[in-house]
């Protein structure tokens, strides 16, 4: 009984509780594409092309989303590291063709996370 609660846990699905104008939900991790600031609001863009608002600090996020393989880009963006399609220079293309710029200082913790990633696909 207990072997399969724990394999049904394995399977709970990550999310992050989102507080915005409209109230409270809840956005799964998987969803989330990347995250970036917009008027002290941070949005957060989807794989399905929709964007939800909220309210956090980006610092916040960084930590909380840091092993979900979510990485900060630059001060205003963190992205979904499973989303990343490619990366040339200082500039990631993700899937859905939305290309981000890395600064110098972070490009390497982002190399870092994707041979992370990589490895265990």
């Amino acid at each position: 009984m207990n072997r399969a609660l724990r394999k049904l846990e394995s399977y709970e699905q990550k999310y992050i509780a989102v507080k915005n104008e409209k109230g409270y939900f809840k956005l799964f991790l998987s969803d989330i594409e990347y995250i970036e600031t917009v008027k002290r609001k941070v949005l957060f863009h989807l794989r399905n092309g929709n964007q939800e608002d909220g309210y956090f600090k980006m610092r916040d996020l960084e930590e909380r989303l840091e092993k979900y393989y979510f990485v900060r880009c630059h001060n205003g963006i963190i992205v979904n590291v499973d989303c990343i399609e490619s990366l040339h220079d200082l500039t990631t293309t993700l899937y859905s063709g939305a290309k981000i710029y890395i600064t110098r200082s972070r490009k390497q913790n982002l190399m870092k996370k994707m041979a992370e990633r990589g490895g265990s696909v």
